[in-house]
C-alpha cells in the first residue's frame, strides 16, 4: 500500500455573549482512504484519499435546567467511495451532504430528590446531494 500524507487543518470561534447564549462555528478538513477490498472491486490500483470539508455554524440556549442545542452543517466531499444499493464499492466522485441538528434536556420532575440528569430529546434531519454525475446520465 502507498503511503499517504495530508495535513487536515480545522477552524473554530466560540462566543457566549449572554449568560444564556452560546454562538459557534467551525471549518474542518479531513481525509479517509478507500479501504483495499474497494480498490480491488473497482479494478484501482491507486485510489486518491476522500477529502472532506465541513462548515457547521450553531447555538445553545440555556435557561435553568432547560437546554436547547441546533446546529446547522455542510460536508462536501471528493472522490467518495461507498457501496451502492447492491452493495458493490463505486466512486461517487464528489457528494454534499447538509442538515440540522437539534437536542433537547431538561430535569425530570424527581431529579430534586436524586439529581440525575433530566429527559435527553434529539432529532437529526439530514439530506445527501447525489453526485453531479449520476444527476446528468
Amino acid at each position: 500500500m502507498s503511503s499517504v500524507s495530508h495535513t487536515s487543518p480545522k477552524l473554530g470561534i466560540r462566543s457566549q455573549p449572554l449568560d444564556w447564549l452560546e454562538l459557534r462555528g467551525s471549518w474542518a478538513e479531513g481525509f479517509a482512504i478507500a479501504p483495499d477490498t474497494a480498490k480491488y472491486e473497482l479494478g484501482a490500483g491507486s485510489v486518491s484519499p476522500n477529502v472532506f470539508r465541513q462548515i457547521e455554524l450553531g447555538m445553545s440556549l440555556t435557561w435553568r435546567d432547560l437546554g436547547l442545542d441546533l446546529a446547522t452543517y455542510r460536508i462536501d466531499s471528493s472522490d467518495e467511495i461507498g457501496r451502492n444499493p447492491a452493495g458493490d464499492y463505486e466512486n461517487f466522485g464528489e457528494t454534499r451532504r447538509h442538515g440540522v441538528e437539534w437536542l433537547a434536556t431538561g430535569i425530570s420532575p424527581t431529579a430534586w430528590m436524586y439529581r440525575w440528569p433530566g429527559p435527553r430529546r434529539s432529532r437529526r434531519f439530514a439530506s445527501t446531494v447525489t453526485p453531479a454525475w449520476k444527476a446528468t446520465g
